[in-house]
């Protein structure tokens, strides 16, 4: 049973990947584009919550391999844990009578021509979400994290003659991508205090280590830095804190 519960979570991103390629390859058949996209949506987020109830009932996790990057050394992860199996059955929730509805929704809210270009960005933007929410490391994270970002800027500007739809898609991308930056910088601050990009490794950091990841990341969002102040922690790390004295308008 574990076994089979295991493959679960790959086999819905298989399930995923194939409705996209088959949601573009019937691009020119709006009707077909439609079912294919939402009821793939639909197989694969009823695998994802199969999952997700199997390691809430249990108390087991499930943890596996995505995909290994042999150039880089590094490997894209996944654990199911019950706090993440948790996220996992409310996205079903939701994203199970979604797709059922959109077959119909679709029709006449989306132009025919671009009815495959949304219903592949729902299957990315669903796919992402779940990938961010059992991504066992920083860098399957992140990646999920920069994946679901375009897809959702994709669906925003799914009207794109229009202005007001290309600024928005414009200013999302923008305050989304300055939230990754802060992301990044924070992640790895604790990454080079816990010499991991496992976030098991880095949960385990101790509390000094959280608290000058904390700080860096604060201080990249606030843009904090114009003196330096150096100190040391009690555990021992050295920690550099720049801070910005605000100059206020006379």
């Amino acid at each position: 049973m574990h076994e089979l519960v295991a493959v679960g979570l790959p086999a819905a991103f298989a399930v995923r990947l194939l409705t996209i390629a088959a949601t573009m390859l019937l691009a020119r058949r709006a009707q077909a584009c439609r079912w294919t996209s939402m009821l793939g949506s639909l197989v694969a987020s009823m695998l994802t919550m199969t999952v997700a109830l199997t390691v809430i009932t249990s108390g087991q996790p499930v943890a596996g391999l995505l995909a290994p990057h042999v150039a880089s050394g590094l490997v894209f992860d996944y654990a199911v844990t019950p706090l993440s199996a948790w996220f996992l059955m409310v996205l079903g929730l939701i994203g199970i009578p979604i797709a059922v509805y959109s077959v119909a929704y679709f029709a006449h809210a989306v132009a025919a021509p671009r009815t495959a270009l949304v219903g592949s960005a729902f299957n990315v933007l669903l796919g992402s979400v779940e990938a961010v929410f059992v991504a066992n490391g920083i860098i399957t994270f992140l990646c999920a994290w920069e994946v679901m970002t375009l897809a959702t800027a994709a669906l925003v500007a799914t009207e794109h003659q229009e202005r007001a739809s290309r600024g928005a898609a414009f200013l999302y991308l923008v305050m989304s991508h300055i939230g990754t930056g802060c992301l990044v910088v924070g992640f790895l601050a604790l990454a080079a205090q816990t010499g991991s990009l496992a976030f098991l490794t880095c949960c385990r950091a101790t509390w000094c280590q959280a608290h000058c990841a904390t700080v860096c990341l604060c201080s990249s969002s606030w843009g904090l830095a114009s003196r330096r102040v150096s100190s040391r922690c009690t555990c021992g790390c050295p920690r550099r804190i720049r801070r910005r004295q605000a100059v206020s308008p006379r």
